[in-house]
């Protein structure tokens, strides 16, 4: 975490808005991938604000960007469920083919018909702004205080995500297995803007975890699609919560970066 990293940290800022500004284009453009690396974008954006700025400095742009995000939340969940539901993937094969072709034309309708209502040129033109007012606003401090304000709040977001892993994996249930797969990403998303000691091989563990809780998430997405479509979904809810259960009891062991963390004995 050196002094050269830190001064970089308000340029990071205005290449992150330009790939926003780009990533909204290409979501209106329908162009694939568009809704999930806007939302990766804003999320490795959302930390970059926390890692290196004073809270009060940045209050409104951190706020604008969570906005943004979530307002391609729903669209990007339905694009998922429908992506599942055509592959096939992570339990979607329990439900007929049948069943989930009109769920696939329905949600893949949904998308089309939310992107064009997404925030458009002047929600980014006002991020644009309150970034530069945030990168301005750095200068009052020196590099050293950015640099040690990002070193705490890296170790904090380091044993916050092997907490959140631990008690995930001791309960199974989606919301505390969710909270681990946001802990995990922004450890890893700060591990790699950090390049910390030894990061390579955590980084690879990390995105391991990302992967595997992000499974976990599109199962849990799919049972709430499922429980959602009223007489005809509800058949297949508890066979679909049946092998979200089975994917967790299979997750390996934390081991490397995360070697504090201990899979409960089945």
């Amino acid at each position: 975490m050196n002094l050269a990293t830190a001064a970089a940290a308000p340029s990071r800022l205005r290449a992150l808005a330009g790939r926003l500004r780009e990533l909204a284009a290409a979501v209106h453009r329908r162009e694939p991938r568009g809704l999930h690396d806007l939302r990766v974008t804003c999320r490795r954006l959302e930390v970059e604000l926390r890692l290196w700025y004073a809270r009060r400095d940045v209050a409104e742009a951190r706020e604008q960007v969570r906005r943004l995000r979530r307002a391609a939340g729903p669209a990007r969940e339905q694009e998922v469920v429908a992506a599942l539901l055509r592959a096939g993937r992570s339990g979607a094969r329990a439900i007929p083919p049948a069943v989930r072709a009109p769920w696939i034309r329905a949600l893949e309708a949904a998308v089309a018909e939310a992107i064009p209502h997404l925030p458009g040129t002047q929600a980014w033109a006002r991020l644009d702004a309150q970034l530069e007012h945030a990168a301005a606003v750095s200068t009052r401090e020196g590099d050293a205080a950015r640099a040690l304000r990002a070193r705490t709040r890296y170790r904090r977001w380091q044993a916050q995500a092997r907490r959140r892993l631990a008690a995930g994996l001791a309960s199974g249930d989606i919301e505390p297995l969710h909270r681990a797969r946001l802990a995990v990403k922004r450890w890893r998303y700060a591990e790699e803007r950090l390049a910390a000691a030894g990061a390579r091989l955590r980084r690879r563990e990390l995105r391991d975890w990302q992967r595997r809780l992000g499974d976990l998430n599109d199962r849990a997405l799919l049972i709430e699609f499922a429980a959602q479509s009223g007489p005809q979904g509800q058949p297949y809810v508890r066979r679909l919560e049946s092998l979200r259960r089975a994917a967790v009891r299979r997750l390996p062991q934390p081991r490397a970066g995360l070697s504090s963390v201990r899979r409960p004995q089945a």
